[in-house]
C-alpha cells in the first residue's frame, strides 16, 4: 500500500464516518422532533383545558354577579322598608306632638284669659274694699 491508497482509504473512512455521524445525528433530530411534537400535543391539550376552565370561570362570574345583584337588591329593599317603617313612626310622633301642642296652646290661652279675669276681679275687690272702707269711715 502506498501513500495514495492510504489517503484514499482515509478519505473513504472519513466519508463513511461522516455519513454514519450524519445519519445518527439525523436520527437523534428526528427523535427530538417527535418528542417536540408530543410536547406540542400536550400543550394543545393543556390549552384546551385552560380554555374550558376560562369558560367555566366566565360562567361562574356571570352567576356570581347575578347572585350579588339579587342580594344587593334584597338588602336595598330591606333598608328601604326599614326607612319607611321609621319614617311612619316619626310622622306619627310628629302628628301626636302637633296635637299636644295645639292642646297646650289652647290651655295657655284659657289660662291667660283666666289670669286676666282674676286680675279684673282682684281690682274690683280692691275697689269694693276701698268703697267699704269709705262707707265704714262715714258711718263711724
Amino acid at each position: 500500500m502506498n501513500k495514495e491508497d492510504i489517503l484514499l482509504m482515509k478519505s473513504i473512512v472519513r466519508e463513511v464516518t461522516t455519513e454514519v455521524i450524519h445519519d445518527a445525528v439525523d436520527e437523534k433530530f428526528a427523535a427530538i422532533d417527535k418528542r417536540f411534537e408530543a410536547i406540542d400535543k400536550r400543550f394543545e391539550a393543556i390549552d384546551e383545558k385552560f380554555e374550558a376552565i376560562d369558560e367555566r370561570f366566565a360562567e361562574f362570574e356571570v352567576k356570581m354577579e347575578c347572585m350579588m345583584d339579587e342580594k344587593i337588591r334584597a338588602s336595598e329593599n330591606r333598608v328601604l322598608e326599614y326607612i319607611d317603617f321609621v319614617q311612619e313612626g316619626i310622622y306619627k310622633r310628629i302628628t301626636r306632638l302637633e296635637e299636644e301642642f295645639e292642646k297646650f296652646k289652647t290651655y295657655c290661652h284659657i289660662a291667660e284669659l283666666d289670669s286676666e279675669e282674676h286680675k279684673i276681679m282682684l281690682k274690683k275687690i280692691e275697689e269694693l274694699e276701698q268703697r267699704l272702707g269709705i262707707l265704714e269711715n262715714k258711718i263711724a
